[in-house]
């Protein structure tokens, strides 16, 4: 800014009566550019949908949002982007693609075999039954599989079943790689079509509503 403007700034802020015209229109930009900011640092978290605490919705520090609902027994999940307006957080859905269900990151040699799943968000996905080979399945505890690639025949198989995932066998679905290695493999939920074209929500402490959509949200504690 030229020494000149300075002055001109200077003078129509100092002369009466224009300093009490001036200061609130240099400043309002400025009041509503920081309340949008101060709105999207403080709205970030995870909410769940008050009629059904299975749907949730995540709004990160990026601003930019994760829809997750079940439905028939299946994970179905909405992303895209939500900014701050006078009127409240605005929310859009980007194009969907799927891709694949899984994908599978593998350290190698590690001494033992492991199988450990996780969804998108990097939250872990319980395993419900495994089977091995054509036997009967078997209830399983936690989101792990450890054994020595030593005791692993031929033949054998694998397959691994979660809620709201497909199943997962291995070697078949997940390549087979000689030696002990560890794969995280991260399961994919199907995507659903656009969800939210600049949908309004209006936030309120802990709470979101949106009237448009007729959903209302409240926030996930760490309790």
């Amino acid at each position: 800014m030229s020494l000149t403007t300075k002055n001109a700034i200077r003078l129509l802020l100092t002369a009466t009566p224009y300093r009490t015209i001036w200061i609130p229109v240099l400043l309002f930009p400025l009041l509503f550019f920081y309340a949008c900011r101060s709105q999207n640092r403080t709205v970030f978290g995870a909410y769940y949908l008050q009629t059904d605490k299975s749907t949730t919705l995540h709004l990160k520090e990026d601003s930019s949002f994760v829809y997750k609902t079940m439905r028939l027994d299946s994970f179905f999940v909405n992303s895209g982007t939500y900014h701050s307006t006078p009127k409240g957080i605005e929310l859009s859905s980007l194009p969907q693609e799927q891709y694949s269900s899984f994908s599978d990151s593998v350290s190698f040699f590690t001494g033992i075999t492991s199988f450990s799943f996780w969804d998108s968000e990097g939250i872990s996905i319980d395993i419900r039954r495994i089977q091995i080979n054509n036997g009967p399945s078997k209830a399983h505890y936690g989101n792990s599989l450890y054994y020595f690639e030593e005791d692993f025949k031929q033949a054998d198989t694998i397959r691994f079943f979660f809620h709201g995932y497909g199943s997962i066998s291995y070697p078949g679905d997940i390549k087979k790689i000689s030696g002990n290695n560890a794969h995280r493999v991260t399961l994919y939920a199907a995507c659903l079509p656009v969800l939210y074209q600049h949908t309004l929500f209006t936030a309120r402490r802990n709470k979101l509503h949106g009237k448009a959509a007729d959903q209302h949200w409240k926030r996930k504690t760490n309790k």
